[in-house]
């Protein structure tokens, strides 16, 4: 999505403003997920998602979560969590992809120092306008796996979340 924006930095005159355009990944779907030992940790953060104090957004306050953010908790490892998902792609949208290749689906966990994998910089340090810092963090590729179907449809409710 293209954000067409328009700013006008701290003790500017008037006629200093600027424009910028601004890119926001649109009509995407990504399965993200947590692992702890700690479950009341997990409740919490699931309830927090569940019950959050002000609408939720993905960069911009136009581009609200068009899906359920909290699918629960599972008894087992983040890796077969991961992989035991069902593809949460539209079922409309998995019938038009024929090639297999198209169904392939990344992997990527954090990994510890000594684990055989590479460094990603992403860990938000600053969100300072002025300069926004981010740091190292270490992650592995767990590989590809083939997306399954989903077994159920998904209902386009974007406030569902806060209800």
């Amino acid at each position: 999505m293209r954000d067409y924006h328009t700013a006008v930095p701290e003790n500017a005159k008037k006629n200093d403003s600027y424009t910028t355009n601004r890119y926001y990944l649109a009509d995407a779907v990504f399965l993200a997920g947590l692992e702890s030992d700690d479950t009341d940790k997990l409740k919490e953060i699931e309830n927090a998602l569940k019950n959050p104090a002000h609408p939720l957004f993905l960069g911009r306050r136009s581009c609200p979560p068009s899906m359920p953010l909290v699918m629960g908790i599972r008894e087992t490892d983040l890796l077969t969590a991961l992989k035991s998902e069902p593809w949460l792609l539209e079922e409309w949208r998995q019938k038009k992809i024929y090639d297999e290749e198209s169904r392939k689906l990344r992997i990527i966990t954090d990994s510890d120092k000594d684990e055989n994998g590479s460094v990603m910089r992403d860990v938000p340090l600053s969100f300072s306008p002025v300069q926004r810092k981010f740091g190292w963090r270490n992650v592995k590729d767990c590989g590809y796996i083939y997306a399954m179907t989903a077994t159920e449809d998904t209902e386009h409710n974007p406030m569902a979340e806060l209800e």
